[in-house]
């Protein structure tokens, strides 16, 4: 953006959508802007800072977070599909004490961008006080909208199919469900798994070797993983 305020977080969407923070260089505060075709958007101007905005599954809604405070919200708002503007956004606060820093710790591990389509909305994020991954889903019955995954866990990508890969320090593990305990390990080592757009290679893990990064290409061999997985470079 060719403009003096600071540009960041960027999140495409369908439809030519795209969501970021802008900070304004007077007030040092992020606001998100929300540009399509027909215009932009911005929530009514408040004390928050809006901070990685990320677009929903099917496209249709955006997570972001709000930092006021010193508290942290989960946000989602549904964008209409005609224009810019936004619903009544849902909110729920996962921290005090919070900077954006640590709103950065948030997001900074989890793949941004649509995932697979068909699920209801729903947000995979590190979440700061519990020191774990835990999927939000905002449209969920009052009290179970809010999953926690393994202790120690760092990031979690969904495979489509109702399971997930999730990242520790040590082993990447496939989880047949959000609740299904510790799952089964696949690698013994940190492995972030992210998603491709590629249906012959549908997943990339970045993996941390002393100073480089590898990437592997993991490959779903059969409909039952995650006895059909394999790995390469």
């Amino acid at each position: 953006m060719a403009d003096d305020a600071v540009n960041a977080f960027a999140s495409l969407g369908p439809g030519n959508r795209l969501a970021w923070s802008r900070r304004d260089p007077e007030t040092g505060r992020f606001d998100l802007v929300v540009r399509s075709p027909s215009g932009a958007w911005s929530p009514p101007e408040g004390s928050e800072d809006w901070l990685h905005p990320v677009w929903d599954d099917d496209g249709g809604g955006l997570f972001a977070l709000a930092l006021h405070g010193g508290v942290l919200d989960l946000v989602h708002m549904e964008i209409a599909s005609s224009d810019a503007s936004a619903t009544t956004p849902r909110t729920n606060p996962i921290a005090g004490y919070a900077t954006i820093q640590t709103a950065y710790q948030v997001l900074n591990a989890q793949q941004v961008g649509p995932g697979p389509p068909g699920v209801e909305p729903e947000l995979f994020f590190h979440h700061p006080v519990q020191q774990r991954v835990a999927r939000w889903r905002p449209g969920a019955p009052a009290g179970d909208t809010m999953d926690l995954l393994p202790p120690g866990s760092l990031a979690a990508v969904p495979d489509g199919r109702g399971g997930l890969f999730v990242t520790t320090e040590h082993r990447l593990a496939y989880l047949a469900g959000v609740n299904a305990g510790n799952g089964t390990t696949i690698l013994n080592r940190l492995a972030v798994p992210r998603r491709t757009s590629n249906p012959a290679c549908p997943f990339l893990l970045l993996a941390p070797d002393g100073e480089t990064v590898e990437v592997l290409g993991m490959v779903l061999l059969d409909p039952d993983p995650p006895t059909g997985l394999t790995t390469g470079r």
